[in-house]
């Protein structure tokens, strides 16, 4: 396990619970808590109950409520929380728009799992987001 994030922790959220198993595996291996939810609504509660939530890993579609619906409303109660969104659709113009505005981050699926963790560290690395600007890539 590596510990080079310790005290890090990722709420995961997607309906399919292979994908929700294999990222839950891969992120926890490398060192993070991982809370793991099927939906949105349980995914709000686990947040409201444990605000220690350092950054949000959803899938865009998902039954009842989507994961775009669901980084509003987390990041309403926790504006600084990074959201990574993830998606094997094509977003369009202007869903892809509206996650640029927000400073969140796509990966398209199928996700390649080292380019996540990447992306989660750069995410969670305080010095990596110093002079970011919304909507631009975050430097490396």
């Amino acid at each position: 396990m590596n510990s080079q994030f310790p005290h890090r922790t990722i709420l995961l959220v997607d309906d399919d619970p292979d994908i929700r198993s294999l990222y839950k595996a891969f992120l926890r291996h490398a060192g993070y808590a991982v809370l793991s939810c099927h939906n949105a609504q349980r995914a709000a509660e686990v947040f409201a109950s444990r605000p220690n939530v350092d950054l949000l890993l959803t899938d865009i579609h998902m039954p009842e409520n989507s994961g775009v619906e669901l980084a509003q409303t987390l990041t309403t109660a926790k504006p600084e929380m990074p959201v990574i969104l993830i998606s094997g659709e094509d977003l369009g113009q202007s869903r892809a728009a509206e996650i640029l505005s927000r400073s969140w981050r796509f990966v398209q699926k199928p996700v390649s799992l080292p380019y996540l963790l990447d992306l989660i560290h750069t995410l969670l690395t305080p010095s990596s987001r110093r002079g970011y600007k919304p909507g631009l890539p975050i430097p490396a």
